[in-house]
C-alpha cells in the first residue's frame, strides 16, 4: 500500500470479551521494535525504515538525544539499528538542531542537507518536510497525537472505536458518567491529551475512586477485554511505508499493559496476526489521507 505521510505507524488494538476488535490509538513514534527483536530474535521495523530512506538517495540523518542510553528503546537505539541498513548514516543531536532551517549539524559538526531524516520523537522544524522525506513529519505528529481526532478519523472506517469525550475536571467527569450510565456501566478510561507509553492512563471499574483531574483530559468508554490466562492484554501493530509487519502482544496483571508500565511483550499468535492486517492497513490509509 502506498503512503505519502504516515510512514512509521504503531497501532494499538484490544479484543473485548465477545471477541470483537477495537482500535484504541495510533502512535507517531511507536515503541516496540526492541521488544520484538528480543521476543522473536529479529525485527523488520528498522530494516523497512532503512529501505525507505535508502530509496531517497543522498545523505541520510537520524536525530538523536545526547542524554540517553541505547540500553532502552529510544532515538539512539533506533539510530544504531538503522545504521546496520544505511551506509554512512549521519547522526545529529536534537538540541543542536531543533530550531535549524535548511541544514542540520551532525554530531561531528558537519553541516548537512539530507535527503531523508528519521526524527523518531525528537523536535524538528517544519521546513524540512517540505523539501525532503521526514519520518514522521510534524503534520503526522499533530494528527496522531490528537487522540480525539484520530478516533474520529478511524471512526469513519469500518473499525470499532470507543466513544470518547473531553472533560475539564473531576466534576465534569462525574456529571458525564452519571448522565451516560449505560455507556459507562462497565467503568471508563481516563487519558491525558499529550502523553504516551501509558503515562497518566487510568482504567477504572464502576465504583473505583476517581483521581483528581484539574486539566482537560479524555474520558473514554471502557472496553471489557477478553482475558488471557487471567491477564489483561492488547496488541501493538507496526506498519512501515504501507507494509504490514505484525507486532507484539502486551500482557499484564494490571489493566494498563504498556511494557513501560510493567507489561510483558510476547509473540503475536498467527491467527491474530492475520486478523489485524486488513484493519491496520485501513487505519493507516485513513490517517495518511487525512494528513494530505
Amino acid at each position: 500500500m502506498k503512503v505519502n505521510n504516515y510512514f512509521f505507524a504503531g497501532l494499538d488494538f484490544i479484543f473485548d470479551k465477545n471477541n470483537n476488535l477495537w482500535f484504541l490509538e495510533a502512535n507517531y513514534a511507536p515503541h516496540g521494535a526492541k521488544n520484538i527483536k528480543r521476543v522473536y530474535g529479529k525485527e523488520e521495523i528498522t530494516r523497512e525504515v532503512g529501505k525507505l530512506m535508502n530509496k531517497e538517495g543522498g545523505e541520510k540523518c537520524a536525530i538523536i538525544s545526547r542524554y540517553v542510553s541505547e540500553k532502552q528503546e529510544n532515538s539512539l537505539w533506533f539510530a544504531r539499528e538503522l545504521s546496520k541498513y544505511i551506509k554512512d548514516l549521519k547522526m545529529c543531536y536534537s538540541d543542536n538542531n531543533a530550531k535549524r532551517i535548511g541544514k542540520l549539524m551532525s554530531v561531528d559538526g558537519e553541516f548537512l542537507k539530507p535527503s531523508s531524516i528519521f526524527r523518531y520523537n525528537r523536535p524538528l522544524t517544519g521546513g524540512f518536510e517540505k523539501k525532503m522525506l521526514v519520518i514522521n513529519s510534524n503534520r503526522v505528529r499533530d494528527v496522531v497525537n490528537n487522540k480525539m481526532l484520530t478516533l474520529k478519523i478511524v471512526g469513519n472506517t469500518s473499525v470499532n472505536v470507543p466513544k470518547t469525550f473531553y472533560i475539564k475536571d473531576s466534576d465534569d467527569l462525574l456529571k458525564l458518567v452519571n448522565k451516560r450510565k449505560k455507556l459507562f456501566k462497565h467503568g471508563f478510561v481516563i487519558k491525558p491529551l499529550d502523553q504516551s507509553q501509558g503515562r497518566g492512563v487510568y482504567v477504572l471499574d464502576k465504583g473505583d475512586a476517581v483521581p483528581e483531574i484539574d486539566r482537560k483530559e479524555i474520558l473514554e468508554q471502557r472496553i471489557i477485554p477478553k482475558l488471557l490466562h487471567k491477564h489483561y492484554w492488547d496488541v501493538r501493530i507496526f506498519v512501515v511505508n504501507g507494509k504490514y509487519l505484525g507486532g507484539e502482544m502486551r500482557q499484564s496483571t494490571h489493566r494498563v499493559t504498556n511494557v513501560s508500565k510493567g507489561g510483558k511483550s510476547i509473540k503475536l499468535p498467527k491467527k491474530i496476526y492475520n486478523l489485524l492486517k486488513k484493519p491496520s492497513l485501513q487505519i493507516v490509509k485513513a490517517i495518511d489521507e487525512y494528513c494530505e
